[in-house]
């Protein structure tokens, strides 16, 4: 039994130096730049709000926000692409 409360013990403290490691490492940064950071560093929803000491829905609003801006960019970058080729095949029709 005292085994598993040693190992419990460690587990803890080993989190807890974890959190402040990834709080130390982002202390310059806003919030949505601390939680896309702990996001790509494999941290769930529910550690980054505790982490950062805000809620869980916060952060997956966040989230949310930031796929739907990336989607956005992607879809505004395949726009201008197809619109740079038809430009490109008219002005070789026009030359043609």
């Amino acid at each position: 039994m005292d085994n598993e409360i040693f190992i419990k013990d460690i587990t803890k403290r080993l989190d807890l130096i974890i959190k402040l490691l990834a709080i130390s490492s982002l202390k310059d940064s806003n919030l949505t730049d601390k939680i896309c950071f702990l996001h790509t560093s494999g941290f769930s929803p529910k550690e980054i709000s505790e982490i950062l000491n805000t809620t869980s829905n916060y952060v997956n609003v966040i989230l949310s926000n930031m796929r739907k801006k990336k989607k956005n960019d992607v879809n505004n970058e395949n726009q201008k692409a197809q619109e740079t080729n038809i430009s490109t095949m008219n002005m070789e029709v026009k030359n043609g």
